[in-house]
């Protein structure tokens, strides 16, 4: 069995590609390939063909799937011969975003590409059915790949503070408010923007002060995957750290006692991990509007968490918050072993009993040749700028491949063999558990562990 995961936000996901790859190879189940979705361009070349035209595959593992802005991905899989599987990256959603998410305004093309979902919970297994028409067939609930590398064990005081950001939409400017709406079509949440500037101020203030009364505490800043971190390096010092280039959540949940943030999903690792989160309640404003997730938020005042810190500071570890734990399986289910169900997931799609592939409709054919003509171009067209370098246009292209790599490369999403290979070295023989048998309800199929 071949298959090909491909990323979006890299720090994210590569701990679940990396050890999935590792237990298809030491269990002899078959061979993963692991690139970015995105098609990069270099001083030198566009990867387009590189990455489309690369071999055949029994399926693609892509993080999100739209029928009309991401056309590539299905081009991608009908070229390589490819089942396409969406392993859903975003599933805690607000409703206005959901038209977006699910398709809603192209059901049949949806329904017809995509051969599979791999989802965390019961909860978007529901949206998918009820909304987007997805037979529960196509439905696995494998669980969050992230509670697979979450250390539990919680013992040793390390004195100190994870601070989780979700503050990216800060940063959106009217330009990219008004290219947010061109890419999906759907109107970004004006206020959404405000309160989180506002919220990031707030926060990185009081870690500021925190830090100066507790110089023995120190506060890993992690920004949200594509956050400036500008406003982060103002406060650097002695004990306020930025999160190491490429760290991955885990590994930065696993340095710390606690976390707090604002309304950040990461709540639901922190609190698998049976760790304290904490959302700082720095000003009013309508808390009922946020996602699905609002329910495990732990909402604490400044002075109410600055007594955390100062207890920490002493030597205890923070209580974990009870009532976040009863709420975490209304959002997904808290297998042991989340990897085991995904290898159990992809072996039965690649069996003769399964029925589901992926299709093409009347309606695909112009968007897969737009995007044929579109990568082409792009290849061709910087193929052409480095051999005329300066003359006839050419150094406005270039200008532009060097802004845009500059800016992957300052959000650490860059992607390359030397990248794969250091996450690749971290991880031990992967114990794959093969006993876990696939039982099929109304919301789809979940996973249990056959007793020998």
């Amino acid at each position: 069995m071949k298959i090909k995961i491909l990323l979006d936000h890299v720090s994210r996901e590569i701990d679940f590609a990396v050890s999935l790859q590792k237990a298809f190879e030491e269990n002899d189940i078959g061979k993963v390939t692991i690139t970015h979705q995105d098609y990069i361009a270099t001083n030198d070349t566009y990867d387009f063909f590189e990455k489309t035209f690369d071999g055949s595959y029994d399926a693609i593992i892509v993080p999100s799937y739209h029928v009309t802005r991401t056309p590539e991905m299905l081009l991608r899989a009908i070229v390589n011969r490819a089942k396409l599987i969406v392993y859903h990256s975003e599933q805690i959603i607000r409703e206005y975003i959901e038209p977006e998410k699910l398709n809603l305004d192209y059901i049949e093309q949806y329904n017809s590409h995509v051969a599979a979902h791999f989802v965390w919970g019961e909860d978007f297994a529901s949206k998918l059915i009820k909304k987007a028409k997805v037979s529960p067939e196509k439905i696995f609930i494998v669980g969050n790949y992230k509670m697979d590398f979450a250390n539990k064990s919680n013992s040793k005081v390390k004195k100190n503070v994870l601070v989780a950001s979700d503050y990216k939409p800060a940063d959106m400017t009217e330009s990219d408010m008004n290219a947010f709406y061109n890419e999906y079509r759907v109107h970004f949440d004006r206020n959404r923007q405000y309160i989180c500037d506002k919220a990031r101020k707030h926060m990185l203030s009081f870690v500021k002060e925190q830090s100066e009364l507790f110089p023995s505490l120190t506060f890993v800043l992690r920004p949200h995957p594509g956050e400036s971190k500008l406003e982060y390096q103002r406060i650097l010092t002695n004990n306020v750290k930025l999160s190491e280039v490429g760290s991955t959540f885990s590994t930065d949940l696993d340095s710390c006692d606690m976390v707090v943030g604002f309304t950040s999903t990461s709540c639901l690792e922190v609190i698998s991990a049976n760790k304290r989160f904490v959302s700082i309640d720095f000003f009013d404003f309508n808390k009922q509007d946020l996602s699905a997730h609002k329910v495990l938020l732990d909402w604490l005042s400044v002075e109410e968490t600055h007594a955390i810190f100062s207890s920490l500071n002493e030597g205890r570890l923070p209580e974990n918050n009870q009532e976040q734990q009863k709420k975490l399986n209304y959002l997904l289910r808290n297998y042991e072993d989340v990897g085991s169900n995904l290898i159990s997931a992809l072996v039965f799609i690649n069996s003769a009993g399964y029925r589901h592939q992926t299709k093409l409709t009347r309606y695909d054919i112009f968007l897969l040749v737009r995007s044929l003509i579109k990568g082409g171009g792009k290849f061709l067209a910087l193929k052409v700028a480095v051999l005329l370098r300066g003359r006839f246009g050419s150094k406005s292209i270039l200008d532009k491949v060097e802004t845009s790599y500059s800016k992957r490369l300052l959000t650490n999403e860059d992607f390359n063999e030397k990248i794969l290979h250091k996450y690749q070295t971290k991880f031990l023989p992967y114990n794959y558990v093969k006993s876990n048998c696939i039982i099929r309800t109304s919301l789809g199929n979940i996973f249990e562990r056959e007793e020998n």
